[in-house]
């Protein structure tokens, strides 16, 4: 990214009285969390990501007064979050909506642009890496107020859990990707009911207690496949941002002078001479990782300890280079995730195909400039060599996720929520009047215009049961809360009655006594 282009847009702010845009503008904060999930040793290896247990990825936005806005469960772990993400805003047709001029507050895992703010790269972010230092510059402080405001996503996602143990991390998977799917969803929208009407402010205290004293998770897996665009933009409104604050913070003299002569060095802080790799030494690691899986350690998708061990003792032979285990995964990181781009661009394209001679995706000229006027960001393919694609698909291909399962709460709605209740009651009920209709087989319209009538038929019918249900669970809900409210006027009731007759009681007794003293005397 150009960091002129982007002080150019920054001067523009300021040259053309445009207000910078400030913290008022932001609408909540995005992030994932993975939920454990039930599958096929077949499938096993696109749920198996971070976590050693098959798991869904699930995408949320949320509000600042900690409600859900938008839930999308279903991927499967390995994907990324800027994967999911993309998904969601693009690809979808119940998509994730940014008003404009507003924006989400993300981590590193997403992509920078105009409706997504990231911290900056390079700089302390976490809050206890602030507990003992004020921010010494803009970035820093900056990134202190972002990951102040968008830990909300991560308090709710904790406060879920708690509410509901059946999808917590430690929670035994007993249930498959769809039942799941709906396990989520369902304790999404209870969970934004119960924030109104009980919101357990015990429970939420709980939470953000174990949030503070947690250890920060210092990976950093940043997005590296921005449209550069989109990522200019967006550095503009996080500069203008972090500018304006620095000079309010400024302003009121809260900020404490530190160390000078150190102030430019965080950015360098901790940071690791990198490992230049080349196109040699890749074809050694990927031709040694594929004799592994051949050797059978890989088990389902995910490669063995001997597996790693062998990796490094061939390509440190081969290369005389001291590998270790990290330099080996950090590779296969970078590996998969080109691989992965150019999987997903070219993968169901027709008039495509990759040369093992050019290490080019070849196509006609006509093909090419239909692409690159569907997707822009395509035409960097055509000249771009994608080295060993075909070892790299033999790796990676069959254990990439796709998605398929991901469905968010407003089209769970339109397809029906029982799969084996009120859906399967519609189709039975559909095919027992088939077969009792008089109607003979001459006379039958159209089988195309009666597939499609069933089907909006039962689509109408399965919506119409979903929404009488949930007039009867509101209805239910209204009852109960009406009994509470009476029982607790009867209760208010009984209790001054029993007042009253305590007070009775006792003045009968004060008489008793008094007619036994006379009674005595006499």
């Amino acid at each position: 990214m150009s960091s002129c282009a982007i002080e150019i847009l920054f001067v523009i702010f300021k040259a053309s009285n445009i207000s910078p845009p400030l913290w008022t503008d932001y609408v909540g904060a995005i992030d994932g969390t993975h939920i454990r999930v039930k599958v096929s040793k077949t499938d096993a290896p696109r749920y198996r990501g971070r976590k050693d247990n098959p798991t869904q990825n699930v995408l949320a936005a949320c509000s600042f007064d900690r409600k859900f806005t938008y839930v999308l469960p279903g991927w499967e772990g390995t994907a990324t979050d800027s994967r999911i993400i993309k998904n969601a805003l693009k690809e979808r047709q119940d998509k994730l909506i940014i008003p404009t001029g507003k924006y989400y507050l993300v981590d590193g895992g997403y992509m920078l642009n105009g409706g997504l703010i990231t911290p900056y790269r390079g700089v302390h972010y976490h809050l206890k890496e602030y507990s003992s230092r004020a921010p010494e510059n803009m970035e820093e402080l900056f990134n202190h107020r972002h990951s102040s405001l968008r830990n909300v996503i991560e308090r709710i996602f904790g406060v879920v859990k708690k509410r509901f143990p059946i999808i917590s991390s430690g929670a035994e998977a007993h249930y498959g990707v769809d039942t799941v799917t709906e396990i989520v969803l369902a304790c999404c929208i209870l969970h934004n009911y119960l924030m109104g009407v009980d919101p357990d402010e015990r429970l939420i205290a709980e939470v953000d207690h174990d949030h503070v004293n947690a250890n920060p998770d210092n990976r950093q897996d940043f997005d590296t496949s921005n449209n550069e665009v989109d990522a200019i933009e967006g550095a503009a409104i996080r500069n203008s941002i972090a500018a304006s604050m620095w000079e309010d913070y400024l302003g009121h003299g809260t900020w404490k002078m530190m160390k000078k002569a150190n102030k430019d060095m965080n950015v360098t802080e901790n940071k690791k001479d990198a490992l230049k790799w080349t196109e040699e030494m890749d074809e050694v690691l990927i031709d040694a990782l594929l004799e592994q899986e051949e050797n059978g350690n890989r088990v389902d998708g995910t490669f063995t300890s001997t597996a790693y061990s062998n990796v490094v003792k061939k390509c440190t032979e081969k290369i005389g280079y001291p590998f270790d285990k990290d330099h080996i995964k950090n590779r296969m990181k970078t590996l998969k995730l080109n691989f992965n781009t150019c999987y997903d661009l070219f993968k169901n394209l027709s008039g495509f195909s990759w040369s093992p001679e050019t290490k080019l995706f070849e196509a006609e000229p006509e093909v090419w400039k239909a692409l690159i006027e569907a997707k822009p960001s395509a035409s960097k393919w055509r000249h771009t060599k994608i080295k060993f694609y075909k070892k790299l698909y033999d790796l990676f291909a069959k254990y990439r996720a796709n998605g398929d399962g991901a469905v968010s709460a407003k089209k769970k709605k339109v397809q029906g929520w029982a799969r084996d209740g009120s859906s399967n009651q519609a189709n039975k009920n559909s095919n027992n009047n088939e077969k009792n209709s008089p109607m003979s087989a001459s006379s039958q319209p159209n089988s195309e215009a009666v597939t499609s009538s069933r089907g909006t038929k039962r689509k109408e019918s399965v919506i119409n049961l979903f929404e009488k249900e949930c007039e009867v669970i509101g209805g239910g809900i209204n009852k109960v809360a009406e009994a509470i409210e009476r029982g607790n006027l009867v209760a208010e009731r009984g209790s001054q009655l029993q007042k009253k007759e305590l007070l009775f009681l006792r003045e009968l007794d004060h008489v008793t006594i008094q007619k036994m003293k006379c009674l005595q005397n006499c």
